[in-house]
C-alpha cells in the first residue's frame, strides 16, 4: 500500500511495462515504476485540464499511450507514456464516457454521449488524432462497447439503468457494428433489463463477457468466431436443420449435414 497523494484516486496497470497510472480529482495523473512492488517510484506527474472530478485512464496495448477520461468531463485527452506529454484532446457534445483502444494501438473508439440525441462511436487515429470513422449508435443510453474479430466488429449496449425508475421492466439490445462500413450486422440482439457491462478475453479477441446491472438481466458469455457457429448451433439445436429450414435460412445452396453426430433433416 502506498498514497499516490491524490484526492479519490483510481489506478490502471500497464499491460507491457512494470507501471502503475494512477488518477485523481481535478485531472490529477502519476505514473510509478512498481519494479518494487513494495516500493512503488514516482517517475512523473501531471495535471490535465478538463477533469473538475476523478479521472480514469485506460492504457493502449502496447502500453504506449493512454486514454483519460471523467465521468463527468466531455474530454478524451491522450497522452505518452512513459513522459505523459498530451497528445490529443477530443471533446465530445456531452459526455466523453467509454474508450477502448484497437489491438495494434493504432486507434481510438471513444463514445459521444448525449442523453437528449443517440450517442456516436468515434474512431480515431492515435498518431495524428484525425477521425477515421464514426458509428452512429441507435439510443442515447449508451453503455459499454468492445471490438471483436480481429477488430472488425464493433459490440455496443443499451443501458436499461439510464431508462427511467424500473429498469428491470425494461427490454435493451446489444448491436453488433461493421467498423469497416459503420454499418450493422445481424439483427439486434433483445435483452431482459440490460446486458450491462462487456469486456473481450484479449484486445480483437473472440469471445466476450457481459455483465448486468439488473435483477432480471442475466450474465452471458458471446463467441463471436464463425468457425465455432456451426457446433454451438448443433449443441442447441440437438437436429440438423429440415430441408424446409434449409430453404428458408440458406437458399440456392446444396443441402448439408451440419451436424454429423444427427440424422438429416426431413
Amino acid at each position: 500500500m502506498f498514497d499516490p497523494s491524490q484526492k479519490a484516486p483510481v489506478a490502471a496497470w500497464d499491460p507491457v511495462a512494470p507501471i502503475l497510472a494512477t488518477t485523481g480529482n481535478g485531472g490529477s495523473l502519476a505514473l510509478w515504476d512498481t519494479s518494487d512492488r513494495a516500493d512503488p517510484k514516482l517517475l512523473v506527474r501531471t495535471t490535465l485540464q478538463g477533469y473538475p472530478s476523478t479521472a480514469f485512464a485506460h492504457f493502449s496495448p502496447d502500453g504506449r499511450t493512454l486514454a483519460v477520461q471523467g465521468w463527468d468531463s466531455s474530454a478524451t485527452t491522450l497522452v505518452s507514456v512513459p513522459d505523459l506529454h498530451v497528445m490529443h484532446t477530443f471533446t465530445a457534445n456531452e459526455f466523453g464516457d467509454g474508450v477502448l483502444f484497437t489491438s495494434d494501438s493504432k486507434t481510438v473508439a471513444v463514445a459521444d454521449i448525449n442523453f437528449t440525441a443517440n450517442a456516436l462511436v468515434e474512431f480515431r487515429d492515435v498518431q495524428t488524432g484525425a477521425r477515421r470513422a464514426v458509428v452512429a449508435v441507435p439510443y442515447p443510453e449508451f453503455s459499454s462497447m468492445a471490438l471483436v474479430d480481429g477488430d472488425k466488429l464493433l459490440v455496443t449496449v443499451q443501458s436499461a439503468q439510464l431508462r427511467g425508475p424500473k429498469p428491470d421492466d425494461v427490454i435493451s439490445r446489444v448491436d453488433l457494428w461493421d467498423v469497416s462500413t459503420d454499418r450493422p450486422v445481424g439483427e439486434p440482439i433483445m435483452v431482459n433489463g440490460d446486458a450491462g457491462m462487456v469486456e473481450v478475453d484479449r484486445p480483437g479477441g473472440f469471445r466476450l463477457v457481459s455483465s448486468t446491472s439488473t435483477n432480471v438481466g442475466t450474465d452471458m458469455v458471446w463467441d463471436f468466431n464463425p468457425a465455432d457457429w456451426p457446433m454451438i448451433a448443433c449443441r442447441l439445436a440437438g437436429r440438423n436443420l429440415t430441408q424446409d429450414e434449409w430453404k428458408q435460412y440458406l437458399p440456392g445452396r446444396p443441402y448439408e449435414v451440419t451436424c454429423p453426430q444427427w440424422p438429416a433433416g426431413s
